[in-house]
């Protein structure tokens, strides 16, 4: 660059609109006197597409529960061991079926479905220790 040359400063703001206001990502100009180079820097835009992509995602998960929000859960209303179950994959139950017996201290507990429908999961294994709200089966 020569020393009697000059940028003009009109000329760099325009280029600037430019960058700001159109999908241009980079932005090159050359003269006899100087040569001025602009990129502009898309993190941004590579944040905004992460961001719909996670809403989108987000949105299947919503939709996933929906429909799992069909399925009920049956949990453990006692601490204890699973002595028996009664029902497994697939069965169809009524409301009031037994479903397990839960051992605490020597005494078995019947555990019961509270909804009619059919037995979509069991979560628990006989001799299996389970805590108070422990989810122990799926109905649907």
């Amino acid at each position: 660059m020569s020393k009697n040359s000059k940028i003009d400063l009109k000329q760099v703001k325009e280029f600037l609109k430019i960058l700001e206001t159109t999908d241009v990502e980079e932005f090159e100009w050359k003269n006899n006197d100087f040569h001025i180079r602009f990129v502009r820097d898309i993190k941004e835009e590579i944040t905004s597409k992460k961001e719909k992509a996670v809403s989108k995602e987000k949105t299947k998960k919503e939709e996933t529960k929906k429909e799992e929000s069909s399925v009920k859960l049956i949990k453990s209303p006692v601490i204890g061991t699973i002595a028996e179950i009664s029902v497994k994959e697939g069965d169809e139950i009524k409301k009031g079926s037994l479903l397990c017996r839960i051992q605490t201290l020597k005494v078995k507990r019947d555990i019961k479905s509270e909804f009619s429908g059919k037995v979509k999961g069991v979560l628990i294994k006989e001799g299996e220790k389970v805590e108070y709200g422990k989810e122990l089966f799926e109905i649907e």
